[in-house]
Formats: structure tokens, sequence, C-alpha cells
């Protein structure tokens, strides 16, 4: 018996975007002026398509990138907020003072 391939969904213009990411029908329209959108899988009589493949791929590359600026962004935090008392030493070398205050 032969085995059938789901059809491919699309989405349909910048209201079809709105409706995806439940967000109001111009924003889509911002990301893809800001570059936050991937290009579209088809365009017909003006209207940009997407398939939910290309979408899905794009929020899973999307939220990937955001969680690593967070971490680096953290990692920068942390290592320009410790203060010197808590800064690892190295082996053998003396664990930074504090200067008396006179």
């Amino acid at each position: 018996m032969p085995t059938s391939t789901p059809a491919r969904r699309f989405i349909a213009g910048w209201s079809g975007l709105a409706k995806r990411y439940n967000r109001h029908p111009r924003t889509p329209k911002r990301w893809d002026e800001q570059g936050l959108l991937p290009p579209p899988d088809a365009v017909r009589n003006g209207v940009p398509y997407w398939s939910e493949e290309t979408l899905d791929a794009h929020d899973r590359q999307s939220v990937a990138e955001a969680m690593s600026r967070r971490s680096d962004s953290r990692t920068r935090q942390v290592r320009q907020s410790t203060p010197p008392a808590l800064k690892r030493t190295t082996p053998g070398s003396a664990a930074p003072r504090e200067e008396e205050v006179t």
C-alpha cells in the first residue's frame, strides 16, 4: 500500500504570521523590515508565503541564538561584577588583601 506524504502547510501573508505569533498584523511586517524573518518560500500576487517547516526551523535557530547571547551576557556580567576578594586566585598566589582604612 503506498504511503502518502503530508501536504506542506503554508502561512499566507502578514496577517497569517500575526495569527501564528499572536501579534498585531503590522508586527510581522516590521520584523521583516528589521531582517528578523526568513525569506518567504514563495510570493504570489505580492503576498509572501512561508511553510510552517521554514518558520519552525527559523524559530528554533532564533531561540538558540538568543540563549547563546543571554549566556554570554551573564558570563560578562559575573566577570565584571565579582568583587576582587571573591575572584579566584591561581594556586600558590596570595588572595587579594583588603586595605585597612585609617
